[in-house]
């Protein structure tokens, strides 16, 4: 009897004691996840949690430790930093701590690799803790796309974003359609089955190089019919009925013919198809100061591939029309309002970019007879564009095709001064000629759609340029039954002041990380290529002098020695002066 009270009093002691530990244990170290993604070159960020019973009464540790896996898959010191430690809780302290491990980076194509992470010998000196049922967990190593040799400085800072935004989104949790769609994109390009060609053209179709060029392109296209309706204010002034050419120089595509060159020659002609007499100036006829005009521009070109840039072709439509009056018959101030579409489409069924522009001027020109010229304008124009990118490539997992559009708007100010100087012999006019051009354009952020996960966000773009030019003109006066047709040729040497290239920011429009505070996702910085600083631009052409107030012009002008750009442009127009 004795015995058995003995063996009970044991029994309830163990069984309180067991309790009592029990009670106690009251704090639990788990991996917050069972798998942490990292990529090459990179450092994983590993997360542990405790989870305490008495509100974290006691101060606790836990040691961690990140080792090879059986069997191997990723090795120590050559893939990964192998670690060891231990984290420690104050008391009432319950947020998770967090240790890292770097990842090394090769330029070897490779599968995922694995290495095994764990938590051991929790201390919780006052009660006890324990490990959860997550005390073990898995290292990923995804292979590094920057790693892959010959990229292209965009195609390695898209490969970069890459690096960052794919572990993360490998571990995340639930994700949205377009969010499975990126993390489609980055196992099928980190895949080691997917070939570094397919990788590259991959990086390439995705990477929205069509949508960066906007701001560019409203720039090179745009600023070259602001400089080219500078240039041909003269062609705007034709004069009026019984004009006194002798104190106008008549200009068409930037050609100067000196008035008294045509004074004779039109008065002639004139007097011939009228059968009345003509007078030299405004005592002989009435003088019309208001004048009408209109004149129109075609454009076609490209631009070639280069490492920044797609490989497009271009065509530009421009309509310009307004009215001008004459202060004085060597002085005169107009407006004018432009209307100009741009179309261009990259190559390889890429997609398009379309930029339709309004513009209002301000122009004047001022000379001293049959010598010295000087012009004005300012030009200020709202710009809406229009894209479409087609995103089309191949990897290890399948074929990918999306198509992803996108508007924006921006605006665009443009300004220049032009000058120069007649000599004349008989029929012959020629001199030097000079000019500065400033234009500066913009393009607002958007983001595409349709594309799902493929779809961009593009920030604002900004490009400017500051020309400089300089050259020679000449023409000839020839008469005709019908009027005096002018010939003339341009040559123009321009130096660009503004060298720098463009970069802009882009990311996939639904990152779930570009917001983070604590850590946002890097955008990927597309750098353009840097403009031409010196190239020439020349022009050929005619313009035509009729009686009653009427002239016209048809001009062609283009480049040469301007890299991976070309422009084929045809300008023409007519004026007539009419007196109120």
């Amino acid at each position: 009897m004795q015995g058995s009270h003995v063996r009970t009093v044991a029994l309830f002691f163990v069984l309180s004691l067991t309790l009592a530990t029990r009670a106690y244990a009251a704090d639990t170290f788990d991996f917050s996840a069972a798998t942490f993604t990292a990529g090459e070159g990179g450092a994983m960020l590993v997360t542990v949690t405790r989870t305490s019973d008495n509100g974290g009464a006691n101060p606790v540790s836990v040691d961690f430790a990140a080792t090879e896996s059986a069997p191997v898959s990723a090795t120590a010191g050559t893939d990964f930093t192998v670690v060891n430690g231990t984290l420690n809780w104050a008391v009432g302290d319950l947020a998770p701590k967090t240790f890292s491990v770097q990842i090394a980076s090769d330029a070897v194509r490779e599968p995922t690799e694995t290495f095994s992470l764990a938590l051991s010998n929790p201390q919780d000196p006052a009660a006890g803790a324990a490990l959860g049922n997550r005390s073990v967990a898995t290292g990923q190593i995804l292979d590094s796309v920057a790693s892959l040799p010959g990229l292209t400085p965009n195609q390695a800072s898209l490969a970069r974003y890459l690096d960052n935004v794919c572990p993360r989104l490998a571990q995340a949790g639930a994700q949205t359609p377009a969010q499975t769609q990126i993390l489609r994109a980055c196992n099928g390009i980190n895949d080691v089955g997917t070939t570094p060609k397919q990788v590259s053209t991959a990086l390439d179709a995705i990477n929205p190089e069509e949508l960066t060029v906007a701001a560019t392109t409203a720039l090179r296209i745009t600023s070259m019919q602001n400089g080219n309706l500078m240039q041909r204010l003269d062609a705007l002034r034709s004069g009026a009925s019984g004009i006194d050419l002798a104190g106008l120089n008549l200009q068409i595509g930037s050609q100067r013919v000196a008035g008294a060159a045509l004074t004779e020659i039109y008065k002639t002609t004139a007097e011939a198809m009228t059968g009345k007499p003509v007078g030299g100036g405004a005592s002989a006829d009435d003088w019309s100061p208001w004048g009408l005009f209109a004149n129109g521009n075609v454009k076609v070109g490209q631009q070639d591939h280069t490492d920044n840039a797609a490989a497009f072709d271009y065509n530009s439509i421009g309509v310009t029309a307004g009215v001008d009056y004459r202060f004085a018959q060597n002085f005169v101030v107009g407006v004018g309002l432009g209307y100009t579409s741009v179309s261009s489409d990259y190559d390889h069924a890429g997609g398009n970019l379309d930029i339709d522009a309004w513009s209002g001027s301000l122009f004047g020109t001022y000379f001293v007879r049959d010598s010295f010229y000087l012009d004005g304008m300012l030009t200020y124009a709202s710009n809406s564009y229009s894209t479409q990118r087609n995103i089309r490539y191949t990897d290890f997992l399948g074929t990918i095709d999306e198509k992803a559009n996108g508007d924006t708007d921006g605006l665009q100010l443009s300004g220049g001064l032009s000058g120069g100087y007649d000599f004349n012999h008989g029929p012959w006019t020629f001199g030097p000629h000079f000019g500065a051009n400033y234009t500066d354009a913009g393009a607002d952020s958007f983001k595409e759609k349709g594309a799902g996960g493929y779809d961009m966000a593009v920030g604002d773009q900004h490009a400017q340029s500051f020309q400089l030019n300089g050259g020679v003109h000449l023409s000839f006066v020839h008469n005709t039954k019908w009027g005096v047709l002018i010939p003339h040729v341009r040559v123009d040497y321009v130096h660009e002041l503004q060298d720098s290239a463009e970069v802009v920011a882009v990311r996939f429009a639904n990152d779930p990380f570009a917001t983070d505070p604590l850590d946002p996702t890097p955008h990927v910085h597309l750098t353009g290529d840097r403009p031409d600083s010196d190239y020439v631009v020349w022009s050929v052409g005619a313009s035509a002098q009729f009686i009653n107030g009427i002239s016209g012009f048809v001009n062609y002008r283009s480049l040469a020695g301007f890299d991976d750009f070309t422009m084929n442009e045809f300008t023409f127009g007519v004026r007539m002066e009419k007196s109120f």
